[in-house]
Formats: C-alpha cells, sequence, structure tokens
C-alpha cells in the first residue's frame, strides 16, 4: 500500500543583523521554504498531505535595550504563498504583515508591553471566492524572567477582520497568545502555550478561529541522544456552521550521527472531530526523519 504521507520540506535564508549603535540595531532576512500541512490542518480531508512554497523577506527595527527603561520594535514581513498540488491555487496569496510594539521595563526581569499588528492579504486568483482582507490585533502584554529556569511572554487583547468583498463576513473576537519555557535542567525542557486567533479558510467560510493549547518536553541523554513529546488541544470555530475538536500527540528521539547529520523516529497521532461528519479525521503516523545541521 503505498504511503501518501510522505514528504520532504526545504528551508534556507540568509540573514544580517546590524548593531548600527548602542541604542539602535537591524534584522533583515530573506527566506524560502518548502512546506506541507498534514492531511486534516485546513479542515478538509484530502487523499495527499497540500504542500506549499513560499517566498519571504523580513527587515526588523529596534530602538533602545532590553536593559533601558523603554524599548521599541518595529518589524515588517512580505511573503509570496502559493500552493503546489491538490489543485489549490485559489488558495495562493500575498502578505504584508506590520507590528509595533512599545515595552516599559518594570524591573530587571520584568516589563509590559503594548503591541499593534496589521496582516494584509492580497488573493492571487480570487474568482473563486474573493477572501482579500486587513486583520489588526491590539494587545497588551507582559515578559518576564521568574528565575533563572522560567521566562514567558503573554499578551491579550482583541482582532478585526474586514473583507474587501461586501459578499464575505467581517469578524471581530478575543486573541492571546503565551509562551511559557521551565527549564528545571539544562537538559530538560518544558514548553507550554495556549493562544487564540483568526485563521485564513479553506471553505466556503470567510475565515475560522482556532483555540489552541501545547505542551512539549525536550529532554538531552547526552549530546547525541534527546527524546520529544508533545500533546496539543485545541478546537476551530467555523464563524457559526461548524466546530472542530483537535487532538494531537507525538513522541520521538533523534540521534546526531555527525555534527552536521541527525536523524529520528518519531511517532504521532492526529483527531479532528467535527459537526461536519465528513471532515472528521483519525490519522496515526511513523516517521522516519533526517537533518542536515551544517554544511
Amino acid at each position: 500500500k503505498r504511503s501518501t504521507e510522505n514528504y520532504a520540506d526545504h528551508f534556507l535564508s540568509l540573514d544580517a543583523l546590524y548593531d548600527l549603535s548602542r541604542k539602535f540595531n537591524v534584522e533583515l532576512q530573506a527566506s524560502y521554504r518548502k512546506g506541507h500541512e498534514s492531511r486534516a490542518t485546513s479542515g478538509i480531508v484530502f487523499t495527499d498531505i497540500n504542500e506549499w512554497a513560499e517566498n519571504r523577506v523580513f527587515a526588523g527595527f529596534a530602538s533602545g535595550r532590553k536593559t533601558a527603561k523603554a524599548l521599541l520594535e518595529f518589524d515588517v514581513a512580505l511573503s509570496d504563498l502559493e500552493y503546489t498540488n491538490n489543485n489549490q491555487s485559489f488558495r495562493d496569496r500575498e502578505t504584508t504583515a506590520m507590528s509595533a510594539r512599545v515595552f516599559f521595563n518594570l524591573g530587571s526581569k520584568t516589563s509590559i508591553f503594548a503591541e499593534l499588528k496589521r496582516n494584509t492579504y492580497n488573493y492571487v486568483n480570487p474568482a473563486v471566492q474573493n477572501l482579500d482582507s486587513v486583520e489588526q490585533f491590539y494587545h497588551l502584554g507582559v515578559r518576564w524572567e521568574a528565575t533563572n529556569k522560567t521566562t514567558g511572554t503573554f499578551k491579550v487583547g482583541s482582532f478585526d477582520k474586514d473583507f474587501d468583498s461586501a459578499v464575505e463576513t467581517d469578524g471581530d473576537d478575543t486573541s492571546y497568545e503565551a509562551t511559557i519555557l521551565w527549564k528545571p535542567k539544562t537538559y530538560s525542557h518544558f514548553t507550554l502555550g495556549f493562544s487564540n486567533a483568526p485563521k485564513e479558510t479553506i471553505t466556503t467560510d470567510s475565515f475560522y478561529i482556532r483555540s489552541v493549547v501545547s505542551l512539549n518536553w525536550d529532554h538531552s541523554f547526552n549530546s547525541r541522544l534527546s527524546l520529544n513529546m508533545n500533546l496539543k488541544e485545541g478546537e476551530d470555530d467555523f464563524t457559526g456552521t461548524r466546530k472542530d475538536d483537535l487532538s494531537n500527540a507525538g513522541i520521538g528521539i533523534k540521534y546526531k550521527f555527525r555534527r552536521w547529520l541527525e536523524v529520528g523516529l518519531n511517532y504521532t497521532t492526529d483527531k479532528r472531530d467535527s459537526t461536519v461528519n465528513t471532515a472528521d479525521y483519525t490519522n496515526n503516523s511513523l516517521m522516519l526523519t533526517a537533518k542536515w545541521l551544517k554544511f
């Protein structure tokens, strides 16, 4: 029986970081990524996984230092996303993402910040469904280093999404995102994350909102052998037409044969339980991976 879960992802980037002065630096990146989506990620079950290619350029600017009373960050990213199989050219799009953050230090290990984000989506072929839109996010957050073992970032606020087409349904909701890292040992790390944000759709809905909670454990037995375990639970809310409960669990082990070659064995299980029966999906995968670490 032919496996439909095989894929080969590629990532190539050119990065530059300039410290123009003691208080001002610039980060630049140009990248190409060839990636994939699991067969049920988008809410529609395809025979094969969805594959895509993305060109992206990024520029980030920071004024001030983390140790100063205030820090200003601004960044902009331009991306061109193209789906390369399953007849999904209607999903091809160009995205402009801009964000600005102002940090205020409350002490040596804690800062609060305000963030504004704006994403503009322009679909290359909107003939099927014109989903050109603008998203705006408004967040207040906190970044802390409670101890040398625990660090985290949490932000909460709201978003609104406005479509160019009057046929599509505009929307707004709560937006939040958090990442908490706990290092009980130098060789063992736990990462807790949760988020609520809008997503671009493949269904007849205008968009959907994904809520996710995840827990990840990375443990190194030695310099060559490491273990990863992860759990994820979530929900996709398709603007009232359907709701999907998501669950994912995985365990994997990696071994560095050489400084430049890492191989792994991973087992994952995915489940989507939808109010639309045809969207239900269960998958168990056993994967052998190889990663080229450096030239």
